[in-house]
């Protein structure tokens, strides 16, 4: 149990408000006791949120709508947050949770861990979005339209910067959990790509479908080594290499 007279300075680490003596004395201390290495490893998922830069843009709004002459502590974090030294603490913070990560080993639930998941063919094309995200490619999946807002009927036209060759596939998430592969088109159409900017177009929502209310959409964008089809082979991710891979999404909505 954390000592209560003297609690784990977790925030003050996420917003890097530590000296370097204090960092130290709380990675020892994680390492040392389950639940400060837990509240860190929570803290990590709150930095993962915050890259998207959808869930930045909307803090950015909120903040700008706060009419309040005097900020309450959750606000005045948001805004250390928020800022170029804010910036800075969170990439520092992103460096020890990996760093206690690999010091003491897996602590996440098995079913959220890559090294669990294996597909092949026949595989629910569901299980891909139990990979978490990672780009080590720096893949860049741009819907080119902001806010990201289709029509039926509408066609999306999204592009995806390779730096090099890979074999591509995105697959759409519906706000019922339905996923279906929009790209490559068809089966007759190589995944494997070249390096440079892969242009995907495809429709919102099924055509069939009559939307009578907004709806939510993810793209996810997997790229692996040329020569890997999630199509037509079995893939133990357990045994890819971790910069042989990238998983990146968006979303969109369809309104009526």
């Amino acid at each position: 149990m954390p000592d209560e007279k003297d609690p784990p300075p977790v925030y003050g680490y996420v917003f890097g408000r530590l000296t370097q003596r204090e960092r130290t004395e709380l990675m020892r201390r994680a390492l040392d006791d389950q639940e400060i290495f837990n509240a860190l490893w929570d803290a990590c998922d709150d930095h993962e949120l915050l890259q998207d830069p959808e869930v930045r843009k909307e803090l950015l709004a909120s903040l700008a709508a706060e009419a309040v002459s005097k900020p309450s502590p959750w606000t005045a974090a948001r805004q250390a947050l928020i800022g170029p030294f804010g910036r800075f603490a969170l990439a520092g913070a992103a460096a020890a949770c990996l760093a206690i990560f690999i010091l003491h080993g897996l602590k996440k639930p098995i079913e959220q861990q890559i090294l669990t998941l294996v597909t092949n063919p026949s595989s629910n094309m569901a299980d891909y979005f139990k990979l978490p995200k990672h780009n080590p490619a720096g893949l860049n999946l741009d819907l080119h339209r902001t806010p990201a807002v289709f029509h039926p009927g509408d066609i999306v036209r999204a592009t995806v910067q390779l730096k090099s060759s890979a074999a591509v596939f995105a697959l759409r998430r519906g706000p019922a959990g339905e996923v279906r592969l929009v790209f490559p088109p068809d089966p007759a159409t190589l995944a494997d790509r070249n390096p440079g900017e892969i242009a995907i177009s495809f429709d919102p929502v099924p055509p069939t479908e009559d939307v009578t209310a907004t709806r939510h959409y993810i793209l996810r964008m997997i790229a692996l080594r040329p020569g890997i089809d999630l199509r037509s082979q079995s893939v133990d991710w357990a045994k890819l290499a971790p910069d042989s891979y990238s998983v990146v999404e968006v979303s969109y909505d369809v309104v009526p």
